[in-house]
């Protein structure tokens, strides 16, 4: 997974398989912006630049059938300068039905919350950067993931008391 710019460029190197590896596959908006080199071992995305802002997700395929992909995010924010996503609180001991107002920070909007691990129910999306949960039983951790657009995650653990 690569996060660039419109305009922006990622070499990717093909490793381990069985020659010889496919021309790879791109999905649209970004047919048409692969290179190949190296018996296609190595792969040069262009980004056409412009409104286009999407994921451009890139398959190949080796002698064998075997296959890889990358991910590779468009973003107009300049990677270097994308501040560490964060959820707030990360954090603490709750009691069984209790709600708590998660927010998000810092990564690239659009954020997602979703409970992973033990309790029951989904977090609910408050505006752009907030969710609520509502605490269940039975005791243990209940973990709140944030995951940003570029599929960067952190989580958020919650102890469950009675």
């Amino acid at each position: 997974v690569k996060t660039i710019q419109p305009g922006g460029e990622v070499v990717l190197t093909v490793l381990g398989g069985a020659d010889p590896i496919s021309a790879g596959e791109i999905l649209p908006p970004y047919s048409g912006h692969l290179s190949f080199a190296d018996a296609y071992r190595t792969i040069t995305f262009n980004h056409p630049g412009g409104g286009i802002l999407d994921s451009a997700h890139i398959t190949v395929t080796d002698n064998s059938s075997g296959s890889a992909g990358a991910t590779i995010h468009v973003v107009e924010e300049d990677p270097g300068d994308i501040e560490e996503l964060t959820i707030s609180p990360n954090s603490g001991t709750f009691s069984d039905g209790t709600t708590v107002e998660f927010s998000a920070s810092g990564g690239v909007a659009p954020y997602t919350f979703e409970r992973v691990g033990p309790g029951s129910g989904q977090p609910v999306a408050v505006g752009e950067n907030k969710a609520r949960y509502t605490v269940s039983f039975p005791p243990g951790v209940a973990q709140i993931r944030l995951t940003d657009r570029t599929g960067e995650h952190v989580t958020a653990k919650l102890n469950v008391s009675k």
